[in-house]
C-alpha cells in the first residue's frame, strides 16, 4: 500500500526526508549563510525545518504552530519543546525587528488574513531580513493538498509514491498573492 497525503508521519527524522524538504533546505542554504541568524518558521508543523536549519546551516531556528494539538505532540522532543511555541501569525508575540528570517511554507493559503500575518511578518523582521514564502499554486496539475470532489463530496489526497505527485518549489504566482506582499509592505 502507498503512502499518502494523510497517512504520511510527520515529525523530524521519523522517516527519510522527502524530495520536497531536500529541494526547500538547498533553497534556503543558498541564502542563509550566517551561522547563529534567528529564524522563525511561520506555522512550522511538527518542526521537520528547525533541526535540519540548525545541524546544517548553524541557524537559530525556532517555530510557531497555531494548532495546539500539533505542540503538544512534540513535547516528548526535548529540542523542539524549547523552540515551538502555540501562537496567531496575525498577531506575532514578538518585539519589532527580532527576527533575521522567517518562513511561511505552506501556511498562508490556509490563513484568514494573508495581509494581517504579513504585515506581522514585516513587523518583526530586522532590516535586510528574508522572508521565504513557499505556497501551492492553484494551476499546478499535481496540488498535494488533496481535492474535494463535487459530485461525492469525498476528499481526495495525490499519492506520494508517484515521483510526479511531488511538488517543485513553486511561488503562487498569482496576482492577489503579489498584491498582498506589496501591501503589506
Amino acid at each position: 500500500m502507498s503512502a499518502t497525503y494523510k497517512s504520511t508521519q510527520l515529525g523530524p527524522f521519523k522517516r527519510p526526508l522527502s524530495l520536497t524538504i531536500k529541494k526547500r533546505m538547498a533553497i534556503l542554504s543558498r541564502h542563509l549563510t550566517r551561522p547563529g541568524e534567528r529564524f522563525l518558521d511561520c506555522g512550522c508543523g511538527p518542526g521537520d525545518y528547525l533541526q535540519l536549519l540548525g545541524e546544517k546551516l548553524g541557524i537559530d531556528a525556532f517555530g510557531i504552530e497555531y494548532e495546539q494539538a500539533v505542540v503538544d505532540s512534540i513535547q516528548s522532543d526535548s529540542f523542539l519543546k524549547a523552540r515551538v511555541s502555540q501562537g496567531d501569525l496575525q498577531n506575532l508575540n514578538y518585539a519589532d525587528q527580532t527576527w533575521n528570517h522567517a518562513m511561511l511554507n505552506e501556511v498562508l493559503e490556509h490563513v484568514a488574513d494573508e495581509r494581517k500575518v504579513l504585515r506581522e511578518i514585516h513587523r518583526i523582521l530586522k532590516p535586510g531580513g528574508l522572508l521565504f514564502v513557499f505556497s501551492p499554486n492553484r494551476w499546478f496539475p499535481f496540488e498535494t493538498h488533496g481535492v474535494n470532489l463535487k459530485l461525492t463530496g469525498r476528499r481526495t489526497y495525490p499519492d506520494f509514491a508517484d515521483s510526479t505527485a511531488e511538488k517543485l518549489f513553486l511561488i503562487r504566482p498569482t496576482l492577489d498573492l503579489l498584491g498582498n506582499l506589496l501591501a503589506a509592505l
